[in-house]
């Protein structure tokens, strides 16, 4: 689970989940409520956004983004960013 606040009422939420997504399909925020409920196991209050925006919904998916298929094998046993490599989505220099 991503969150970051840029500003008052200038935030980013998102989640990061392993498989194809369909991209014909408009991303909306229930997608993105369901998302969060499988990520966390629970629900995530939220609501749209307010105010001029511009604000946007969308999917970013096989950008740079795996984790190992095993942690552990015999002695050696992979953790933190040994063990994934993931988008530094919302990452700000």
């Amino acid at each position: 689970m991503i969150y970051a606040e840029f500003e008052p009422g200038r935030a980013l939420l998102g989640t990061i989940e392993f498989g194809q997504p369909v991209d014909e399909v408009p991303m909306s925020l229930a997608e993105l409520r369901e998302s969060a409920r499988r990520v966390l196991g629970v629900d995530v209050p939220f609501e749209e956004p307010k105010g001029p925006g511009p604000h946007a919904l969308r999917r970013i998916n096989g950008q740079n983004t795996r984790h190992a298929e095993r942690y552990r094998v015999g002695r050696v046993l992979l953790l933190g960013d040994a063990a994934h490599v993931h988008s530094a989505m919302g990452a700000r220099a």
